[in-house]
């Protein structure tokens, strides 16, 4: 299709944050499936501007990504696979996907992108592959009016880079600021359950909500938490700490879904492994915000469920 000409763009606006859980799926079942459950996975959004919207074609990003990522995993045995993006000038994005996998030699890495190559013909016979993953993305970069390209040394990994104009401007002027009540106003008559047992937490996630209009409840423990679940109806989303005393986040998420099964539960952990992701998810989480908590990302993920 590519090649006819027949793939066409379908442009829309999107939040990065709630894209990214996609990455997340793709990632975590190329893992279990390579079993290869030891590899540390990051993320590193850009620390200037972290509650990132778009407007590309959501397919073709999640097709280029998703190829990258694959052979991110495959291609690592052990250590971490990174991924993220940073800002460039006007409405570009750079995005990246960087491993610690077998890496590519110099004279390699013009070839990888052309169709049905890899960097070794015995690539195919020990890891499989027909070596089209990456002539699509550049085909798909390109077709989005942007560009991909490689850096790597062999046997120390490699950065995938592409670079899309697919920033949503927009998004931002008309937010405002985030101190303005207005632009919160998806936490208008909303209350939020934050369950987490350090004091610091709780007052952190009060003085972020100042400005909005939204009630926080308390709990000091996953009990606690499903107490106030089964006795607040008019509670419409929980902020779940992973390890608190008496009850942990994964059991008190599993019992708040039988009690509520719509009621979306944020994972709040500084856990980066695969395995603790992926348990967090198996135990009903929706989503998850990583410490430090991010005062723009959390809005960004509140208002992906409450508006």
């Amino acid at each position: 299709m590519i090649e006819a000409g027949d793939i066409k763009v379908e442009m829309e606006h999107f939040s990065f944050e709630k894209f990214r859980s996609q990455l997340n799926e793709i990632l975590y079942t190329e893992i279990k499936s390579m079993d290869k459950s030891t590899l540390a996975i990051h993320y590193s959004p850009d620390t200037s501007h972290q509650d990132l919207y778009l407007f590309t074609d959501q397919v073709k990003l999640l097709q280029i990504f998703s190829n990258i990522l694959k052979n991110a995993v495959k291609f690592t045995q052990q250590g971490s696979i990174e991924y993220g993006y940073a800002l460039g000038n006007g409405k570009d994005v750079r995005f990246f996907v960087k491993d610690t996998g077998i890496g590519i030699a110099p004279e390699l890495q013009r070839i990888i992108f052309e169709k049905f190559r890899q960097a070794d013909e015995s690539f195919t016979r020990k890891f499989g592959g027909t070596g089209l993953g990456l002539s699509i993305s550049k085909r798909l970069s390109e077709l989005l009016n942007g560009q991909i390209w490689v850096e790597s040394e062999e046997g120390k990994g490699s950065t995938f880079y592409f670079m899309i104009p697919c920033r949503d401007l927009s998004w931002h002027s008309s937010r405002g600021n985030l101190a303005d009540s207005s632009a919160l106003s998806f936490l208008h008559n909303k209350t939020i359950l934050l369950v987490e047992d350090e004091e610091s937490n709780y007052l952190l996630i009060k003085t972020i909500m100042k400005h909005s209009e939204a009630t926080l409840l308390w709990a000091k423990n996953g009990k606690e938490g499903i107490e106030l679940i089964d006795s607040h109806d008019e509670i419409s989303l929980v902020i779940m700490d992973i390890k608190m005393p008496v009850m942990d986040g994964y059991e008190a998420t599993r019992m708040s879904k039988i009690l509520r099964p719509k009621l979306p539960v944020i994972a709040m952990t500084a856990h980066a492994l695969y395995g603790d992701e992926e348990k967090a998810f198996e135990s009903g989480f929706d989503n998850y915000i990583p410490k430090p908590i991010n005062k723009a990302l959390l809005f960004s993920i509140l208002e992906q469920y409450l508006s």
